[in-house]
């Protein structure tokens, strides 16, 4: 590689790295930017590691809230397999799949969404906690999704596995 390409890379990632820090005060045209650059000089470069899996995850989440849902889809599928690629961040890796799902959701991708979803639901039950209010919010989609398309009976899983997860929690606080 040419010298100059180390100095984008580090470039790109410090300024993607900036914009993460201070998201909130960045537009998302610049963020989109900041992002897509640093995703592409390190795809170019063949860097497959867990920051170039988060940046793929922002970039997705901002062409998201860009409405780019497409992009926003094909940037979190990417992020999931540099995700499983690199081992660990389970929770990472479910926020992301939570996120895909909503894409392709959004995209009228159903059988999509609700892959993602159980993708969710499965490294929670594998990696994390299935007591985690996060746990249960994938739950409440993953029914919200089956309600929308008529699906109705395969909610009453769902629902039961809700309160199993309420009543252990109460056990913990003491039944409270």
């Amino acid at each position: 590689q040419k010298p100059t390409d180390d100095g984008a890379l580090e470039e790109a990632l410090a300024e993607a790295q900036k914009v993460a820090a201070g998201a909130s005060q960045v537009g998302l045209r610049e963020r989109q930017l900041a992002y897509g650059q640093a995703r592409k000089l390190m795809r170019r470069r063949g860097i497959r590691t867990e920051d170039y899996a988060r940046i793929c995850s922002n970039l997705g989440t901002t062409n998201l809230e860009l409405e780019y849902r497409e992009k926003a889809a094909k940037c979190y599928a990417e992020a999931l397999v540099v995700f499983e690629e690199c081992g660990g961040h389970d929770s990472e890796r479910a926020n992301c799949a939570v996120n895909l799902a909503r894409a392709q959701r959004e995209l009228g991708d159903v059988d999509g969404a609700e892959s993602s979803l159980k993708l969710a639901l499965k490294i929670h039950g594998e990696h994390l906690d299935t007591s985690h209010a996060y746990y249960l919010k994938i739950l409440r989609s993953l029914s919200v999704l089956y309600r929308s398309v008529g699906r109705v009976e395969d909610c009453k899983p769902l629902a039961e596995e809700e309160l199993r997860v309420h009543r252990y929690v109460a056990s913990l606080a003491g039944g409270r």
